[in-house]
């Protein structure tokens, strides 16, 4: 918490991200109030959108190349990060496959508008990171317009909160909400350990994906301060960037919920991945 006294109510801050797609903004609506609700039995919630994007395009193939080269030598860090050893010849392999694609037309055309979606998307999350570090709140959670609500919702997202300020430790939290990749291709299992029904704690944090996530004010700090500090990792997509920003940080409390809080709506088919081209 920012505030000086230690019942204040905390300023709390829930952002919904998105594209504009009117169908996919009804169908998140219940779920941005079950979230709302949640968190308002720890303070004052303060709902914002961000979903302004340029019009579709498809980036250079070039640039698709520096993001796929930036982030192979970014998943070789991480590896490290997590104690889950990688043979990197298999991976150099797989990277050089890749970039030879990119010679053909519709791959180029492929890679390229996904790129643009990945940016476009990654930069609404670091614009929530740069307003609510600016902003001083004491809780930032996001969610993209894939998050689902749960029947158990409202009482995970308050267990997350409440073992967070049971321990002193909400302003250094990271906790993932939605999930969607198995911790077998995440690779986390050594650094993973449950401590409740609904909680794991990762000794060394590491992301799922953006689609739910909740972050306490030194946590905010530190992925705006790497954004500023370390601007190429901006090409990044949103979870790489954050897994960049983690990695050798021991203040970030990394919690994921097990299972989720919500559902990751383009991991459960509920809905269409506006990632997939």
């Amino acid at each position: 918490m920012t505030t000086d006294e230690p019942d204040a109510p905390l300023r709390i801050r829930l952002v919904l991200v998105h594209h504009g797609d009117p169908g996919r903004l009804a169908a998140v609506r219940d779920t941005v109030a079950t979230v709302a609700t949640a968190l308002g039995a720890f303070g004052d919630v303060e709902v914002r959108n961000i979903g302004r994007q340029p019009s579709l395009r498809s980036l250079p193939p070039a640039k698709v190349a520096a993001r796929r080269v930036r982030q192979w030598r970014l998943e070789r860090r991480w590896a490290h990060h997590l104690g889950a050893g990688r043979r990197w010849f298999l991976s150099a392999g797989l990277l050089l496959v890749r970039l030879a694609a990119l010679s053909l037309p519709r791959e180029q055309a492929k890679a390229g508008r996904r790129s643009f979606i990945e940016l476009a998307l990654s930069s609404k999350h670091q614009l929530a990171w740069r307003a609510a570090a600016e902003d001083r709140v004491d809780v930032l959670v996001v969610l993209e317009d894939d998050a689902r609500v749960r029947p158990d919702s409202d009482e995970r997202i308050r267990t997350v909160l409440e073992t967070a300020i049971r321990d002193s430790d909400l302003a250094r939290v990271y906790a993932d909400l939605a999930g969607g990749i198995s911790t077998s291709l995440l690779r986390t299992e050594r650094v993973s350990r449950r401590i409740s029904d609904g909680l794991v704690e990762l000794s060394r944090p590491a992301t799922n994906t953006t689609c739910a996530y909740l972050i306490g004010s030194t946590t905010i700090a530190a992925l705006f301060d790497h954004v500023t500090l370390e601007p190429q990792s901006a090409l990044l997509p949103a979870d790489w960037l954050m897994n960049a920003a983690f990695i050798g940080n021991s203040d970030v409390r990394c919690l994921h919920t097990s299972p989720t809080a919500l559902d990751h709506g383009s991991f459960t088919g509920a809905v269409g991945s506006s990632i997939r081209i």
